[in-house]
C-alpha cells in the first residue's frame, strides 16, 4: 500500500513565510520606506547616463 505524502508548498512571493511574522507597525514601515526608496531613486540611472554621455561626448543632453 503506497500513499503519497503531500509535499509543501512553496510560495515565491514569501519563501520563508516572513510576511506573516511582520507586525502591522512593521509592515508600515517596510512599505513607508519601499515607497520613499521609489520615489527618492527612481530615474537616477537615466541621470547618470546622460551626466557620463556628456562627460564622455561634450554634448549636453539636458537643459
Amino acid at each position: 500500500m503506497s500513499t503519497k505524502s503531500a509535499s509543501p508548498v512553496f510560495d515565491w512571493a514569501d519563501p520563508f513565510h516572513l510576511e506573516v511574522q511582520l507586525t502591522e507597525d512593521e509592515r508600515l514601515v517596510r512599505d513607508t520606506s519601499r515607497d520613499y526608496a521609489q520615489d527618492t531613486y527612481e530615474g537616477t540611472h537615466d541621470i547618470h547616463a546622460l551626466i557620463i554621455g556628456r562627460a564622455i561626448t561634450g554634448i549636453q543632453a539636458f537643459a
